[in-house]
């Protein structure tokens, strides 16, 4: 019922509306296909395997007299404009860096490469993100849930936007990480399984763990995480249908909150899997 619902709430909205959002949505179901990225061999080579691409620096990191303040690193982090930079504060601070710092420098790393500068430095010189991604690979086993959620989803965004894939090993290291806790909110819930879809990963555990997660706290949902979730599913053709079936209960619910894409989004996903 949830496609004729749709329907029915986009009919009671203005005309422009109406025909931007049906066409996107029948857009979607129709002629969308699922992406699947190839990568030159140079490509894979430089990013693959993950014992390759992490190798530890054997320079001797700084030793400094006195323990850094943490907002002082955080804003060290915060200021970078570089991935160089980046490299440097934890090459420098390395003996103080915890789980937490790895998370909120990819964070970082996703404002750095809003910069098409430093995108195309980076698409020149893959081999700068090695330390981060090594660091990554050393402590994914030690985040807590938050920390979890912003490094895939930033790394996910990372890979899709330099079009250069990150070795499976990692991101099974991740998800076994994740699998280990539960009292995740929505956010961190959709997040996570929209790193995984972005890039191609699919784990039946971690999408199992995340069903059953998220069948509790679908009513706090927003409709971003709602779409994101669907979207995740579908995308790796992992089929929950209990989730599915809540998931369209609480989309009815709240779809005037929908934007347009999200309600394609939603449609899509329902199309895949039925």
């Amino acid at each position: 019922h949830l496609p004729c619902y749709i329907g029915m709430m986009i009919d009671k909205r203005n005309g422009v509306f109406s025909i931007v959002a049906l066409s996107a949505a029948i857009k979607i179901l129709l002629i969308l296909p699922l992406a699947t990225e190839s990568f030159s061999p140079s490509t894979q080579a430089a990013f693959t395997p993950l014992s390759r691409l992490i190798v530890r620096n054997t320079n001797t990191p700084v030793v400094l007299e006195k323990e850094t303040p943490a907002d002082e690193l955080q804003d060290g982090i915060k200021n970078c404009k570089t991935m160089q930079e980046i490299n440097d504060i934890w090459q420098k601070y390395e003996t103080q860096m915890k789980p937490f710092y790895v998370g909120f420098s990819w964070n970082q790393v996703s404002r750095i490469l809003s910069d098409y500068k430093e995108v195309a430095k980076v698409k020149r010189e893959p081999e700068t993100l090695t330390p981060l991604l090594r660091l990554t690979n050393e402590t994914c086993r030690e985040m807590n849930r938050g920390s979890l959620a912003i490094t895939s989803h930033r790394m996910a965004k990372m890979s899709a936007k330099l079009n250069l894939p990150i070795d499976s090993a990692l991101w099974k290291g991740i998800a076994s990480r994740a699998t280990e806790m539960t009292e995740y909110n929505e956010q961190q819930i959709s997040n996570t399984l929209w790193a995984f879809a972005k890039a191609k990963q699919k784990d039946q555990l971690l999408f199992d763990h995340f069903a059953d997660l998220g069948l509790e706290k679908l009513g706090t949902f927003k409709p971003q995480d709602i779409s994101n979730t669907l979207w995740s599913y579908a995308t790796l053709r992992h089929a929950s249908p209990k989730l599915f079936n809540t998931a369209a209960e609480e989309a009815i619910k709240k779809m005037n909150k929908f934007e347009i894409w999200q309600i394609s989004n939603t449609l899509w996903s329902y199309a895949t899997l039925r």
